[in-house]
């Protein structure tokens, strides 16, 4: 009888171990599954913020475009690149967006992970920070006449352009650029009304970059 209650006991005991590894088992399935689904949940919601940004960053540069009626509307931000063999950084400029009117080429892809230091003459417009307009013919500096950058616009069909520095935490980070392709609409520039939007759009677009970068 003794011996029975013996095996009984033991058999309970194998039980309640065998019900509890289970319980555990299950516990711990059920966080991987609870954490699994907020971490979706919490990339689906920074995803969908991401893009919500972009598609206002982008609506911001359209409606400046189209208000002083630039062909072209570009947001270019600076990044670092490879290294140079004494160990200093490769700074370039790549475009993360572009607004065209229609029948306008793109030249957005054209200008990616372009060296900063083949852009000196825009670079020093670029510190102005006044989104005056340069015509191209007109107020390029001799001595800047070759440089890759005119080259580059005058290839696009670029007559005159203005460039406003983006800023975050007063860090110029990127430059926006509006370009203007057709003699008739460079005749037709308002320089005070451009230079009103250009800079209300920029400090929009500014606004929308540096709530992303801060989250």
């Amino acid at each position: 009888m003794d011996l029975l209650k013996s095996v009984d006991l033991g058999f309970y005991v194998e039980l309640g171990i065998v019900i509890a590894l289970i319980g555990m088992g299950i516990t711990w399935t059920l966080k991987q599954t609870l954490k699994r689904l907020l971490t979706g949940k919490t990339n689906r919601r920074a995803n969908d913020q991401l893009w919500d940004m972009h598609s206002e960053v982008h609506e911001a540069l359209t409606e400046a475009r189209t208000k002083v009626d630039a062909a072209r509307a570009m947001i270019i931000q600076f990044h670092n690149g490879e290294y140079f063999l004494d160990g200093s950084g490769v700074k370039k400029m790549s475009t993360s967006h572009e607004s065209l009117r229609y029948g306008i080429s793109s030249c957005g892809e054209k200008l990616q992970n372009i060296l900063i230091s083949m852009c000196v003459s825009l670079l020093r417009q670029i510190k102005k920070d006044k989104p005056t307009v340069v015509y191209l013919q007109r107020d390029w500096r001799e001595e800047d006449a070759s440089s890759y950058c005119k080259n580059f616009l005058e290839l696009h069909n670029v007559l005159a352009f203005s460039v406003q520095p983006l800023k975050h935490h007063g860090l110029i980070t990127g430059f926006v650029m509006f370009q203007w392709c057709a003699t008739d609409k460079v005749d037709a520039i308002d320089e005070e009304v451009v230079e009103g939007i250009i800079g209300e759009s920029v400090r929009k677009i500014s606004t929308h970059l540096t709530l992303q970068a801060d989250k």
